[in-house]
């Protein structure tokens, strides 16, 4: 596609570096946007008909030509990126994944990965397929069918991996049933196995206390191992507390080391000393800790109190604001039984004879909370 007659303008546009179109309508003239990878091109100064019969016409040739590309690259090249073997793999497929799988497919074979030389014909056609203007359904019409997938992995909703890792989190269930009946003292529930089935980059679980988290990770770690998703020196558990993580480390070597071997190499360690550990290796030395640093539950607060104390010896500002604190929030405040529903709180706070007398601060104002006159009173 070529633009020609503008200063500063290179009279060719490679095809994959245009992405878009864009009009500006003015009240007589209208400006056409041509957006590239780098930079954007004004076309000024055409009437707004003729500037929007333009952009549909240029739109739909960069459509064609792109099209016609991706054709052109003929069955071999969609052969090559192997999408078949991609989804043949026995295991959960995350967007991790898929990132790999692109980055291989344009470095090519082994001996062009480990040189770094990439595939230019593969690159070529995934940016191609991730042309913005293929995002519109109809404009992906006339793609080949082995396209139009490889476009919905790279660029579209990837609603086929979606579905296959639906099938693949459905077979896993049933296959695994006696390992997810078994590897707890209690069988887990469906959510449970389902949350440790899938191994997408992040997976966030939300559960109350005491309702199986610890179990969840357990599992969700047997699974991995089962999968031949990672070895058990590849896995790391993390616990915000030293108890926790002790118990998921002998919970997991009590559950899984029977059924894998390997499996008390498993590392279960706080956030903490993770830290620590990755800091003593870039240093080559411990970092020295502040003393409060190493708190437990025998010496909680102490270092609050240690501080507050040393505070209020030298500052007579601190000491003030501190007993003020301790006079007036010594205790939370209790929930307003009076008020049953939203719709009365609201009603009684527009009736001010309704408002009862403790509403009121020491000067007389009405609030609308006990928060407000604890705030004011103290103001």
């Amino acid at each position: 596609m070529s633009i020609s007659g503008i200063k500063g303008v290179q009279p060719e546009l490679e095809l994959t570096t245009l992405r878009g179109l864009k009009l500006i309508s003015g009240s007589v003239w209208s400006t056409l946007l041509v957006e590239t990878h780098s930079s954007t091109i004004e076309l000024k100064g055409a009437p707004r008909a003729n500037a929007a019969k333009f952009q549909r016409e240029a739109t739909q040739a960069i459509v064609r030509a792109v099209v016609a590309a991706v054709r052109a690259a003929g069955p071999n090249a969609f052969s090559a990126l192997d999408v078949d073997r991609l989804y043949g793999q026995s295991r959960f497929l995350s967007n991790r994944d898929i990132e790999i799988w692109v980055d291989r497919a344009i470095r090519g074979g082994r001996l062009s990965e480990f040189l770094g030389h990439p595939n230019d014909r593969a690159k070529r056609l995934i940016d191609l397929l991730r042309h913005p203007l293929l995002e519109a359904e109809q404009h992906r019409a006339g793609l080949p069918a082995e396209a139009q997938q490889i476009h919905n992995l790279v660029a579209g909703d990837r609603s086929v991996l979606h579905k296959r890792n639906s099938a693949y989190v459905a077979e896993e269930l049933r296959r695994q049933k006696q390992f997810f009946d078994t590897i707890e003292s209690q069988p887990l529930t469906e959510e449970q196995r389902r949350a440790a089935i899938v191994l997408e980059d992040r997976n966030l679980v939300i559960a109350a206390a005491g309702s199986g988290k610890s179990s969840t990770v357990v599992a969700k770690i047997g699974h991995a191992l089962a999968s031949g998703f990672c070895a058990p020196h590849e896995i790391l558990a993390l616990a915000f507390n030293s108890s926790a993580a002790d118990e998921l480390a002998i919970r997991v070597n009590k559950r899984l080391s029977a059924k894998f071997a390997e499996a008390n190499s498993i590392s279960a360690k706080t956030f903490h000393k993770l830290g620590l550990e990755i800091i003593a290796q870039a240093e080559l030395k411990k970092p020295d800790l502040a003393p409060w640093a190493a708190e437990s539950r025998d010496n909680e607060g102490a270092i609050v109190e240690e501080l507050v104390a040393e505070l209020s010896a030298g500052d007579p500002r601190f000491l003030l604001k501190w007993v003020m604190l301790r006079a007036l929030c010594a205790y939370p405040n209790e929930d307003d039984p009076r008020f049953k529903s939203l719709e009365h709180y609201e009603s009684v706070q527009m009736r001010e004879r309704e408002v009862p007398d403790d509403l009121r601060t020491l000067n007389g104002e009405l609030v609308k909370s006990r928060e407000e006159v604890v705030i004011a009173n103290w103001l």
